[in-house]
């Protein structure tokens, strides 16, 4: 048998068609669950997309026209979760012989998303009595139970992309990569398949792009060493940035440092994602290997249906992820690396980051040739908020800083050649690097630093502090409209090069770059595209001759009527135009980015169809129970300023019968007392008795507008706002807003504890009504015990 089916659960089936010969005897006694790949004994992630995939065995071939359905329950420490029963997303099936599991309909299979829990349950039970039951001669081995299985928390890693404007021949004309290819939904689709958290955050950098006129070519060590200067400017910090280049490069991709922080890659559109996922695995710390990945793949979400159309099943004949040069439909990820990144820091809940230093520190960035042995610095500047690097972070460069005529402090550099990421997997000669060197004096105290070759042990680089440092001040700082113009003038008298930074700060807390390594005296931001500024703004000017910084530092005023930026969020999963069977799982899987909130989470997202209104809450979550037809899925990401992002995705819904024929869900009582306005309030899915669970859904009412539901242990009927609140003033009230539709929902909200009761209503704002607001009917919950 493949090492595939190593796990075994129960799970209801349903055979539907013409009645068998009574030799007939289904049978269940292998499951394999899966996040990605499963060896047997790979860890499950909570939050994340499982499949639970079953291979039915029949003693005999099924008759022409008979196929067989399943059903999956699910537990967590012994109560049902929400959503359990799980139908199939592929069935019923005329079930093969022998089933492989490289053909994903040899098995009937089963998605859900698991809450972190060391005690899931799944429970089955085949072939029940029913429309269209088989008759079988036994139906005793039609039971089986699997677990406990144990969820596990992983973080969310954050990835800031930026759009490399590449110009190697100047002039005034952008060249910047399709944003289509880069955007959430699309550039990530390979990361979010094979890493092993639930999510990403994967979202664009506070600034619009980098520009870069120095040819890529040969090698990108001068740009990602720009790269890791600018992720030091950066307050908070990400775990990586990537920069993506318009089409090709000759090297596809390359990462400084392994483990790193910053990557590039090309936007061919045939490599571009994988490329993307086998960089971010060299900065994870791994290196290049030609392994296969030896198990069966699993794209759940089906995330690389775009671009590229590939299947969900990945042979175990193609390529671990850290093979170089390879096409995005040529790889997945080998049970050694998934482990690896499974357990790496990035990927820890609650894991202690490296805060970011108060004091001004030394950064240097440059390019190290290892095959002559040669060094050029090509930024060199002093500032607050900065990283330390690790004192022996690497082997291949020493970079000594001194004061008074001792060393004052030391860091050690990888900086062994960027790996070409090509199929020929050399080494381009040149590296890009950047530090922090922590030093027992202020950045300001150093008079010299000296570059040692660690192999050979002879210095190859030394820079001196001149005597005098640069005279450079902002001469002119100004918001007018939507835009933000800063001037400055800058010399030095000892004739050096004088090399310009900027860094901005909305609030006096977070800050990031502007302009890294310029010799310009002007710049225009637009304040739409970054998180406007608010009290504590300020734009600081660091100017550097070597190891002379001159800071200035000017406060921006707040525009009294600059609306913050709009909130951004793609859907991620499903895709446009896909198909599913009635009562399958459907995961939602979206973005969510706002540049003064950060990242949305939780009641910020929401999901609403055209057909059936409100239908889930958060970036990733799912639904079963859509109404069969084709349905318009809206995401909603709205920020605290009530502002609303929206995207969109059609799928369709054909129907079938259910094992069993499906359960009816139990809605709580509706007691009227609606209006002004059209909402409608229902509170629908179990009865309320322990272990079960309902949702609570608002349709009809004014898009995209603040709400708030008032719950309350009795009714006291009051006249308010045009119409009648049932319980006032209520005893507890829940904030939210509606999505474009008009919608919002909250749950699951979990039964048990009665006998009780609430009396729930909704209160939003409606402009169209006199009073300015609108009232739902009002809904009496009843618990059970």
């Amino acid at each position: 048998m493949s090492n595939l089916f190593l796990r075994t659960a129960p799970v209801v089936l349903l055979a539907a068609g013409a009645a068998s010969a009574q030799t007939l005897d289904l049978s269940l006694n292998q499951v394999h669950v899966t996040q990605t790949i499963q060896t047997g004994t790979t860890t499950l992630v909570a939050g994340k997309s499982t499949m639970v995939r079953v291979p039915v065995f029949t003693n005999q071939a099924l008759a022409p026209g008979e196929t067989v359905d399943g059903v999956l329950r699910i537990f967590d420490n012994g109560v049902e979760l929400p959503g359990s029963p799980i139908y199939s997303t592929n069935g019923p099936l005329a079930l093969p012989l022998t089933p492989s599991p490289l053909n994903l309909d040899d098995t009937l299979n089963f998605i859900f998303i698991a809450p972190s829990s060391s005690n899931i349950t799944l429970d089955v039970e085949v072939n029940p009595a029913g429309p269209g039951q088989l008759a079988e001669t036994s139906f005793a081995n039609n039971t089986h139970v699997e677990g406990p299985l144990s969820f596990v928390c992983k973080d969310t890693p954050e990835v800031i992309y930026i759009p490399i404007d590449y110009r190697p021949s100047g002039g005034p004309t952008p060249n910047l990569p399709d944003p289509a290819l880069i955007e959430p939904g699309v550039g990530d689709n390979f990361i979010q398949g094979i890493y092993p958290g639930s999510d990403w955050e994967y979202r664009p950098a506070d600034v619009p792009s980098k520009l870069w006129t120095s040819s890529l070519s040969g090698s990108g060590s001068a740009l990602l060493s720009s790269l890791n200067v600018d992720y030091q400017m950066l307050n908070p910090k990400p775990d990586f940035i990537y920069g993506w280049v318009n089409g090709s490069l000759p090297y596809n991709g390359q990462a400084i440092g392994i483990p790193g922080t910053v990557g590039i890659g090309n936007t061919q559109p045939i490599r571009h994602q994988r490329t993307f996922a086998h960089e971010l695995g060299h900065l994870f710390g791994r290196s290049h290997n030609s392994q296969n990945i030896d198990t069966i793949g699993v794209d759940i979400e089906h995330h690389l249906a775009i671009t590229e159309s590939l299947p969900v099943i990945k042979n175990k004949s193609k390529k671990d992820i850290m093979a170089a040069g390879l096409l995005t439909n040529q790889a997945w990820v080998w049970s050694t690396n998934y482990n690896f990144f499974l357990n790496h820091a990035a990927f820890q809940c609650a894991a202690a980051k490296v805060g970011p230093a108060i004091e001004d520190r030394l950064v240097i960035g440059g390019v190290f040739n290892h095959a002559t042995g040669t060094v050029e610095l090509n930024d060199v500047v002093a500032f607050d908020g900065t990283t330390p690097t690790f004192p022996e972070g690497g082997t291949d460069l020493i970079l000594a800083a001194f004061a008074d005529g001792r060393q004052v402090g030391k860091v050690g550099v990888t900086a062994n050649g960027n790996v070409d990421c090509s199929e020929t997997g050399a080494l381009d000669p040149t590296s890009g690097f950047a530090a922090v060197v922590g030093t027992s004096v202020p950045a300001s105290a150093i008079e010299r630093i000296t570059v040692t070759d660690a192999r050979t042990g002879q210095v190859i680089g030394t820079l001196l502090q001149s005597s005098t440092a640069p005279a450079a001040a902002l001469s002119s700082v100004q918001v007018d409209g939507s835009e933000l113009r800063a001037e400055w003038s800058g010399s030095d008298a000892d004739g050096d090069a004088v090399r310009y930074y900027l860094r901005y700060s909305p609030d006096g807390q977070r800050t990031f770059p502007v302009a890294t390594g310029t010799d310009a005296t002007e710049l225009t931001l637009d304040l739409t595209r970054v998180q406007r500024p608010g009290a504590g703004a300020w734009i600081e000017l660091l100017a550097s001759d070597g190891l002379n910084t001159t800071r200035d530092r000017q406060p921006i005023a707040a525009p009294k009527f600059l609306m913050g930026a709009v909130p951004t969020t793609y859907i991620l999963t499903p895709d446009n135009n896909t198909t599913f069977q009635k009562g399958a799982t459907v995961v939602l899987h979206s973005s969510g980015w706002d540049l003064e909130d950060r990242g949305l989470t939780g009641a910020s997202i929401t999901w609403s169809s055209d057909l059936d209104g409100a239908i889930g809450t958060g970036r990733v979550t799912s639904v079963s129970d859509l109404s069969v037809g084709t349905h318009v899925l809206t995401v909603s990401a709205v920020d605290s300023g009530s502002q609303l992002a929206t995207d969109t995705t059609t799928v369709t819904i054909t129907d079938r019968v259910l094992p069993g024929g499906g359960t009816t869900p139990t809605c709580q009582p509706d007691i009227g007392l609606a209006g002004p306005g059209s909402a409608v309030l229902a509170i629908c899915g179990g009865d309320l008795s322990t272990g079960t669970s309902v949702t609570a859904t608002l349709t009809g009412a004014a898009p995209s507008q603040v709400l708030w539901v008032g719950v309350s242990n009795s009714s006291n009927p009051t006249a308010m706002f045009g119409g009648t609140l049932v319980s006032f003033p209520a005893q507890f009230v829940f904030p939210g807003a509606t999505d474009a539709g008009g919608s919002w929902s909250m749950g699951p909200i979990a039964g048990g504890g009665g006998p009780s009761t609430l009396f729930v209503q909704a209160v939003y704002v409606d402009p169209a009504q006199t009073a300015g607001f609108g009232i739902s009917n009002a809904v009496q919950m009843n618990y059970l015990p």
